[in-house]
């Protein structure tokens, strides 16, 4: 669903979208759906997946955030999939450039962060959004951001989940929601698929 308010401030829709994202626990989640995944494929294994995923977060606070996440979860590995709320900035005013930038960079240190520690660590693509709908406030900046994005990964010993590509570059209303940015249940799938077919490739060539 819209907010169904005219014009909104860029921390309005922040705080707006944070309630849009399905809860940690939600089993449509993405990091659920993946632990299933891991867990019907590796079956002498077991599996923790823990979802620190913020709803309306951008990767500046993502950055920030991240020391006292790896150090709270000591995980082997980490899974990395923002920057969808710095480019709808754009939306609101901001430079296209400086958001992707932003994006880039503030993976980047994420990752350097992690991979400090051991972390495997494995980027995901963003997702397409529909032009015209409610939330949809930055379609054509996605795929040169994507284009950053995975340029950026491929130099710092980390992984790709190609997202985008596993949508086909289309916010189709099957895989995105109505308000143009959210991903239904078969789209949460999708991102669950891109992961899990990176780690298999990863972790099992």
């Amino acid at each position: 669903m819209c907010n169904n308010t005219l014009m909104l401030t860029w921390a309005e829709y922040l705080r707006d979208i944070q309630g849009v994202r399905p809860p940690p626990d939600s089993p449509i989640s993405y990091p659920n759906r993946l632990r299933a995944s891991l867990a019907a494929r590796y079956t002498n294994q077991t599996f923790t997946v823990i979802n620190e995923g913020n709803g309306g977060e951008i990767t500046a606070d993502g950055a920030a955030d991240l020391p006292r996440v790896l150090t709270q979860d000591n995980p082997q590995v980490l899974l990395l999939q923002e920057g969808t709320n710095d480019l709808d900035a754009i939306g609101f005013g901001a430079n296209p450039d400086t958001q992707i930038a932003g994006v880039v960079s503030n993976l980047r240190t994420m990752i350097r962060a992690a991979r400090g520690r051991g972390v495997t660590v494995f980027v995901g693509t963003l997702t397409p959004q529909r032009a015209g709908a409610c939330r949809g406030y930055a379609p054509a900046y996605v795929t040169p951001a994507n284009d950053r994005i995975r340029s950026m990964v491929a130099g710092e010993d980390a992984t790709i989940a190609d997202i985008f590509a596993a949508y086909g570059g289309v916010a189709s209303t099957d895989l995105i929601g109505p308000d143009g940015l959210h991903p239904t249940d078969a789209g949460y799938s999708k991102i669950a698929g891109a992961f899990f077919d990176a780690i298999r490739q990863r972790l099992e060539n």
